[in-house]
């Protein structure tokens, strides 16, 4: 007798109904006839998906869990299918450090109801190492609080750990140009202009095609394998694309809502419709046809106060 066996559910639209029987935990059985089991569960035809990974959450945990908190963020997560989270590292204190890596882990590992793994932050070079050792999903870079200098540095220093030792690790990146950003949104807020669209002005789709292209560079000159969170551009989409041709070990995510959005919501919501990178102009942004380009959706999940 199996633990458990679904029954009436279908692994694609077009199959003909079939039972998935388990044990312990795993799929033991795919069968047209229902197997014995001490429980049954029923989806009258249903569609059954495996359980969605989301590499591109904000727990807000810890410092910031007003907002949200490993356990209501996962419990979240399980209602919408999602049976990982990757977490990000900019909470407070953010996981810059080992210490504060191995403190987010006792978090997360007494909190989630799902599993997880853990982004580690790169502002403190001298903890790569040591959080190398930690096996994070990858170190996550934001290029718009960094120089060029910076980057490069970092890029050496993740270059010459993955030398040395057994791990290959990945660099995730949010890709706003630092000196573009400072710029525009220096010009920006020389104006009296209230309108909510200056926020997307201020970051404009240049920050972002500029940083896919020094990030692209650095990942051929260092040999590092690299991931373009929230591409947000069809112009970036079609940088990344084209460095992957030239054998560039790079991946990308897009966003619900970088699809499905644009910056005209800026102006029916205001706030509400700001994040980084922007929504982008009808002209400017990815669409449902640019999702062959990208190798997945993930979702920047990032809960806050109204």
């Amino acid at each position: 007798m199996l633990d458990m066996c679904i029954v009436n559910c279908r692994l694609n639209p077009s199959n003909q109904e079939c039972s998935i029987g388990i044990e312990n935990g795993k799929i033991v059985s795919i069968q047209k006839l229902p197997a014995v089991a001490d429980e049954i569960v029923d989806l009258n035809g249903k569609i059954i998906l495996p359980g969605l990974i989301d590499v591109h959450v904000h727990m807000r945990d810890p410092g910031l869990t007003y907002k949200e908190n490993f356990k209501t963020g996962t419990e979240s997560a399980a209602a919408g299918g999602f049976t990982t989270v990757l977490d990000m590292p900019n909470t407070k204190p953010p996981t810059n450090t080992v210490r504060d890596f191995k403190n987010k882990l006792k978090i997360a590992g007494s909190k989630s109801i799902v599993d997880f793994g853990l982004h580690a932050g790169t502002a403190n070079t001298q903890e790569i190492p040591g959080l190398g050792d930690l096996n994070p999903a990858s170190f996550k870079v934001f290029m718009d609080l960094h120089d060029d200098e910076f980057l490069t540095n970092l890029f050496s220093e993740i270059a010459d750990l993955n030398q040395s030792g057994s791990h290959d690790h990945l660099v995730s990146i949010h890709a706003e140009d630092q000196e573009i950003v400072n710029k525009y949104t220096t010009m920006k807020s020389s104006e009296t202009n209230s309108d909510s669209m200056v926020y997307a002005d201020a970051r404009p789709p240049l920050a972002e095609d500029v940083a896919v292209s020094k990030a692209i560079m650095m990942a051929k000159e260092f040999n590092i394998k690299v991931h373009i969170c929230h591409a947000s551009t069809e112009k970036s989409l079609n940088s990344i694309q084209k460095a992957k041709t030239e054998g560039c070990n790079i991946s990308s995510e897009v966003t619900p809502h970088h699809l499905f959005l644009d910056s005209s919501y800026l102006k029916k919501f205001a706030n509400f419709a700001k994040t980084n990178p922007p929504l982008r102009s009808e002209a400017k942004k990815i669409a449902l046809k640019d999702l062959p380009k990208t190798d997945i959706v993930g979702t920047d999940h990032a809960p806050t106060p109204l």
